[in-house]
């Protein structure tokens, strides 16, 4: 039975023709974004034609799957720049397996983590005012920030940087902001502007809910009953992000309510809010505890899960998380 020929060409031009696309002023990215996003169907095609001229038998495409920092294991467009496929759960880059550290990047993680206990123990203290906290952590900010302008304009200071960092950083980081800037970011903003309380509870999740949605959506990518999100729902009025899965966002509507039933318990004197009082009627009785932790753990699924479009997840997740369990609080303890 005679095959049909392959249309390189169809295939070649289509790159070309977004690659063009890309670049107008009507869709602006950045010029290493558009060859992440080109370099898979290019590498195809290419690999196709020059399989069909020698004359041997074409071996099986397999695809990229590339995992975006808070992806729950999910593939991902914008993920890092290496050739990372994963098969049966574990992954590979560039034809090596990778660590167990670097496939779930301890280290990455356990600073995120550790952050949490810090605003824990920081909050413990019930300081009466957060202005110096603010203003150290502004100051660290600049610092951050100036250390990124100087890696991402001198080769040298990359070099340098990356030797030191390499197991901090993801490969898309390295040319662009670090992550540490928009976590300073959204943890400045809360503290500044949100009551105590929810401050602390948004800096919480962050920490923590982000970060058991990402390690139990990796652990659980090979799952076969652990499928993708749907890209929007309510209505499709809330989208969600493509590489997001149900593991993940599990995982972090239970780290949630946890967090928040730990975090309230305990009744009239006995939560960690404003002064070492519980400042809400809602929390007043256990059972409404008990429902505020559910609404914290389905918000913290939620935004963790939200497509954020080019903006990073470590500044809008706190922001997010802290204004919606704020109006909850508010609107609960006024009319319920």
């Amino acid at each position: 039975m005679p095959t049909r020929p392959f249309r390189t060409d169809l295939y070649l031009s289509l790159p070309l023709f977004l690659s063009s696309l890309l670049a107008s002023n009507h869709h602006p990215l950045p010029p290493f974004l558009s060859l992440r996003l080109l370099s898979p169907s290019l590498k195809m095609s290419t690999t196709r034609r020059t399989t069909r001229l020698n004359g041997s038998a074409a071996a099986p495409f397999v695809p990229s799957t590339q995992t975006n920092g808070h992806a729950n294991g999910s593939s991902s467009p914008s993920g890092s720049s290496t050739n990372e496929v994963r098969t049966k759960g574990k992954a590979t880059v560039d034809g090596k397996k990778k660590t167990f550290w670097e496939e779930y990047e301890v280290p990455r993680k356990a600073l995120h983590a550790s952050i949490g206990f810090v605003v824990l123990a920081l909050n413990k203290l019930d300081p009466p005012t957060l202005k110096p906290l603010i203003i150290f952590l502004s100051v660290g900010l600049v610092a951050c920030l100036s250390v990124d302008a100087l890696r991402l304009n001198v080769p040298a200071c990359e070099k340098l940087f990356e030797r030191a960092m390499g197991p901090m950083m993801r490969d898309e980081e390295k040319t662009k902001i670090n992550g540490i800037n928009w976590y300073l970011m959204g943890v400045i903003f809360v503290l500044s502007f949100y009551p105590r309380d929810v401050a602390v509870l948004s800096i919480l999740i962050l920490s923590w809910a982000d970060t058991a949605a990402s390690s139990f959506g990796r652990l659980c990518s090979a799952f076969r009953y652990n499928p993708r999100l749907p890209r929007r729902v309510f209505f499709g009025l809330i989208p969600f992000s493509s590489s997001k899965s149900l593991a993940g966002f599990l995982a972090a509507w239970a780290t949630g309510f946890v967090v928040a039933v730990g975090y309230y318990g305990g009744g009239p004197g006995g939560g960690v809010s404003r002064g070492g009082h519980v400042d809400w009627r809602v929390l007043e009785w256990k059972r409404g505890v008990f429902v505020t932790g559910q609404m914290v753990g389905m918000v913290a699924a939620v935004t963790e899960a939200l497509d954020v479009g080019s903006l990073d997840d470590n500044l809008t997740l706190p922001i997010v998380s802290g204004g919606l369990v704020w109006a909850f609080l508010a609107f609960s303890s006024s009319y319920l």
